[in-house]
């Protein structure tokens, strides 16, 4: 196997370098990160970097081409790094270790190598989840040890409003929810929302873009009707949630987020609970009043699927990234949507859970096969990935769907909520 040496001495602004053919530059550094990036044709199966001896947890990729491709990083003669994806931008998260040398062995044509240094940071960083009312109607159906990394809980599944502005509640169902919910909690500090579903479609319409403009028109009824918010407003009051989420997915014309925004704007003003929204990256109509009122925007990055057929590769927290900051809206909001579920490679209507399939899928794969035939997860490494990638980029936090999906033991090995704990832990200062 050919080898390739790269020695980095970083001193000020200055690089030695040893090997042949390559072009170095520094990029210019933010205060909690030291990035070198290695540019070259990098032909080799084989890559050694050698630098002083300091905190190292990130390696980024540019790849050539979506091709499936293995990337393994060992550090002191132990791995720290193994997956495998087609994914042209590779963020490889690892733990914090203290070493002066990384042997990193890649698959593929390499267009640009950067090695990262301990990225920290200090400013708070949520976990959402949703909680789907009735997968936690029994006692005891909530693990007390998820809220060591679940900052923020969505009860789902038992509010909904037709287009007429009338609000229905499922009331046992919500009580006993949250009597779950806040029993697991205990003395935690852990906010609780109510998730809110609109009107569905009409019958017998099979095309989705139509779905959507219908869906969206009742929506829009429903926030002309003056009688949400004030509903709203109360039904918080009541039962002394801290906010309220809406799924907003369906104005895929701008037009419908006029009143959206307007609605947004007015519940704002008569009650001082937070609001959340769920929306598609691709589809984000918000206003500048709408976006001051909104806390939390939650970026659903799933069900979107590749050439490959993955679901929710890497390349979605990176387009989550790109869009918002294409739209100007401020990161601190956006929460990252993974899911602790997979989807068929076909985009079949499956979706199996996370739980399910975990032994197979042991830390590092995000592909097996179920028994509507291969689908796509996302593997303990890919969810450490997108954590540490969220982090660094500035995001305010994660969101999951959701949480009766993940292993039972919150410390297991193959724990999403449990991997999502250590990333934040070793990258908070």
């Amino acid at each position: 196997m050919k080898k390739k040496v790269i020695t980095l001495l970083v001193v000020f602004l200055s690089v030695v370098v040893s090997g042949s053919a390559i072009a170095f530059f520094l990029n210019l550094r933010d205060p909690n990160t030291n990035v070198v990036t290695v540019v070259s044709d990098i032909d080799s199966r084989e890559i050694v970097v050698d630098f002083e001896k300091q905190p190292v947890n990130t390696v980024e990729i540019d790849f050539e081409s979506e091709e499936m491709a293995r990337v393994t990083i060992s550090a002191d003669g132990e791995v720290i790094y193994d997956r495998t994806s087609n994914d042209l931008y590779r963020f490889c998260a690892f733990e914090t270790i203290e070493t002066d040398s990384l042997n990193i062995t890649v698959e593929g044509n390499v267009e640009k190598l950067k090695l990262s240094y301990k990225t920290c940071t200090d400013k708070d960083f949520r976990v959402t989840s949703y909680f789907v009312a009735d997968t936690i109607q029994d006692e005891g159906s909530v693990n007390p040890e998820c809220f060591d990394v679940v900052t923020d809980a969505i009860i789902f599944g038992c509010v909904t409003f037709d287009e007429q502005g009338i609000i229905s509640v499922d009331e046992k169902k919500l009580e006993n929810a949250l009597i779950n919910v806040r029993s697991a909690i205990g003395e935690k500090d852990v906010s609780i929302y109510f998730n809110v579903l609109g009107p569905g479609s009409d019958e017998g319409i099979s095309d989705w873009n139509e779905q959507m403009n219908n869906q969206a028109k009742k929506h829009t009824a429903a926030f002309k009707s003056g009688k949400l918010e004030k509903g709203f407003a109360d039904l918080a009051e009541k039962y002394n949630f801290d906010g309220i989420f809406f799924d907003y997915e369906y104005p895929i014309e701008k037009e419908y987020w006029k009143d959206f925004n307007k609605f947004i704007v007015n519940l704002d003003s008569i009650t001082d609970i937070k609001i959340g929204l769920a929306v598609a990256q691709w589809d984000l109509g918000l206003n500048y009043k709408a976006r001051k009122a909104v806390d939390m925007l939650e970026f659903m990055q799933y069900d979107l699927f590749d050439a490959q057929g993955n679901h929710s590769s890497f390349s979605t927290a990176v387009s989550a990234y790109n869009a918002a900051k294409d739209k100007n809206i401020d990161l601190e909001k956006i929460d990252l949507g993974v899911p602790f579920y997979g989807r068929p490679s076909d985009s079949g209507a499956f979706w199996p859970t996370y739980k399910d399939y975990a032994e197979v899928l042991k830390r590092n794969n995000d592909v097996c096969e179920t028994e509507y035939g291969e689908a796509y997860f996302n593997s303990c490494q890919t969810v450490y990935d997108k954590t540490a990638y969220a982090m660094s980029r500035g995001f305010g936090g994660m969101m999951v769907w959701h949480y009766s999906c993940d292993v039972e033991d919150v410390n297991s090995d193959l724990s999403l909520f449990g991997t999502m704990k250590e990333c934040i832990s070793d990258r908070k200062k």
